[in-house]
């Protein structure tokens, strides 16, 4: 446990079975005491310490009250896998740090452009 308070900034906090982003503790958007307490606490429970990856941002188009404007939104593109070739993409944007759609995320489509032979 001293390992994983030390280095909060590159880690998450995860209950082994849940679901809807329930319980998740993002490291590098809580404070020291925060981190510590939360790590306290899932000692006697069932969760995993998962280190951080390096995740991809991008600006979207949001419709707001005042129009159309531009947000920097974070990419979750999860492939499909069947056979060993890829059949679909999930994709999802987030406004915060949580890619999950009860957390607020949302689920936008996701098209493949090739070049016309």
């Amino acid at each position: 446990m001293p390992w994983s308070k030390a280095n909060r900034e590159r880690l998450v906090l995860k209950p082994n079975d849940e679901y809807g982003g329930k319980g998740i503790h993002i490291g590098w958007t809580m404070d020291q005491a925060a981190w510590d307490l939360a790590v306290d606490e899932a000692v006697d429970q069932d969760y995993l310490v998962q280190q951080a990856v390096e995740v991809a941002y991008m600006d979207f188009p949001t419709w707001t009250g005042e129009g159309l404007t531009f947000q920097r939104q974070l990419v979750d593109l999860d492939p499909y896998v069947f056979e060993g070739e890829v059949e679909g993409i999930l994709t999802r944007l987030s406004a915060s740090a949580l890619a999950n759609v009860t957390a607020g995320a949302g689920i936008v489509p996701t098209f493949v452009v090739s070049p016309r032979s």
